[in-house]
């Protein structure tokens, strides 16, 4: 399991927009960062949003969705996150929903 750091930005926007301490935010960032879905993982709707976020941060190696939330880290470093709007939350999770089953099907 990958270590994540943190940078302050990150720190500020996770108490900002998710209502959320240092400890949690470490907590879900590394869960994120090591079981969150990847950019790559999505289509449609969700796949073009998360492009245009990715394109507005440039400074960001790795994207990842994990629960309704976008995290944005440069190597194993959050450097800021986002709540998903609801239009999208409910195709990512159909998309992970309709993934997870296609996975069982094949195994």
């Amino acid at each position: 399991m990958k270590k994540v750091q943190l940078t302050t930005h990150a720190k500020k926007r996770a108490k900002q927009r998710m209502r959320w301490n240092r400890d949690v935010l470490l907590k879900m960032a590394e869960k994120a960062l090591n079981e969150g879905y990847k950019h790559s993982d999505t289509k449609g709707t969700v796949h073009r949003y998360l492009t245009k976020l990715w394109f507005d941060h440039e400074n960001a190696t790795n994207m990842r969705i994990y629960g309704e939330d976008i995290y944005f880290f440069r190597g194993s470093t959050l450097i800021t996150l986002y709540r998903m709007p609801q239009a999208i939350i409910k195709k990512a999770k159909y998309q992970i929903d309709r993934g997870e089953e296609e996975n069982e099907e094949s195994e």
